[in-house]
């Protein structure tokens, strides 16, 4: 069944999605702890989730101080 599958797929990319945003989460939380600088911080996250500045950049601005 074609919805089915397409359904199957919709699900696994919100599950990806959630992990990944749960990993750049805990990331963001350990630099912090750690005294981290947000640069430094921002180019980890680049370099290990293969994401964009932009995109590291907004992760930041939402999870820095959470």
């Amino acid at each position: 069944n074609k919805g089915l599958a397409e359904g199957r797929e919709e699900g696994r990319k919100e599950g990806r999605k959630e992990g990944l945003e749960q990993g750049i989460r805990a990331v963001i939380k350990f630099c912090r702890e750690d005294s981290y600088t947000r640069d430094k911080t921002c180019s980890g996250l680049m370099e290990r989730f293969s994401i964009a500045l932009e995109e590291a950049e907004e992760y930041l601005e939402k999870y820095w101080l959470a």
